[in-house]
């Protein structure tokens, strides 16, 4: 980002999901407790986040890695695409027995 966020405490504010909430869409994290990248306690605390602010947020445990939610060949990549209609028509998290959250981030 090209400094420290003591030298860009802007840049750093707009980059941080968590100073946007709550949004007006609906928001389904999807993530893999095998997630060597990103831990999934960072998606829990979204959710759980965004849903205290007011927001629908949903949490899709998912069974591959950090990189099979942009790969199109895994089943991953197919529940998240087959999630966006009903999060685009109703925001809600449709058709995914897996998915957390009535927008209280507890459970479908």
């Amino acid at each position: 980002m090209g400094g420290g966020p003591g030298e860009l405490p802007e840049q750093y504010r707009l980059a941080d999901p968590m100073a946007a909430l709550p949004l007006a869409a609906p928001v389904l994290c999807a993530h893999s407790r095998a997630d060597g990248n990103v831990p999934f306690r960072y998606s829990e605390r979204y959710v759980q986040a965004a849903t205290g602010a007011g927001g629908n947020a949903y949490l899709y445990e998912t069974s591959g890695d950090h990189f099979t939610l942009i790969d199109p060949g895994s089943p991953d990549w197919q529940a998240v695409t087959s999630a966006l209609p009903g999060l685009l028509d109703e925001g809600e998290c449709e058709g995914q027995g897996e998915c957390e959250g009535d927008g209280d981030g507890s459970g479908p």
